[in-house]
């Protein structure tokens, strides 16, 4: 599934910087090693944070959230935001998760990418995020001080 490229907006105003190209965003997901999930648990509660592992498919990560406390809070509440571990070539992905996957294909695709054995009996299956919304910018300078040079939006759907 191709996105829809929009246009980025940066602290109230257009994006500065050369347009990110969508290639290279796909890549990066599919390529990361961790992805950061943050749900929100229950109204009063704060967000809770995990790294784990996963795989990228047709705009669509197929996470192994193994913890009972995760998949309860995406149950009652599938909104969800993931993020990758980088903080200045910065990929954010908004969106619900929409089930469980048992695919043979991808449960193999797992396997590959993190030299492992994913045992759906012990592990569960994977929790399946559909993507609504990613965006992706790269900061400039020291820290990220010297603003932005590429950035980018895309819808799902």
């Amino acid at each position: 599934m191709e996105p829809r490229a929009e246009p980025m907006t940066m602290f109230g105003g257009p994006a500065q910087g050369e347009p990110q190209q969508w290639a290279v965003v796909d890549t990066r997901v599919r390529d990361a090693e961790l992805y950061w999930v943050v749900a929100v648990p229950r109204p009063g509660l704060p967000p809770h944070p995990r790294p784990v592992w996963g795989v990228w498919a047709d705009g669509r990560l197929q996470l192994s959230i193994g913890g009972p406390t995760m998949r309860r809070d995406l149950a009652a509440s599938p909104a969800v935001t993931v993020h990758l571990d980088d903080a200045l070539e910065v990929v954010l992905l908004e969106g619900r998760a929409t089930g469980p996957c048992t695919d043979p294909a991808v449960i193999e695709a797992y396997n590959r990418k993190y030299d492992w054995h994913y045992d759906l009996a012990q592990y569960g299956p994977l929790t399946t995020i559909a993507a609504d919304v990613v965006m992706s910018w790269t900061a400039a300078g020291p820290g990220g001080r010297d603003g932005f040079t590429r950035s980018g939006r895309w819808r799902f759907g």
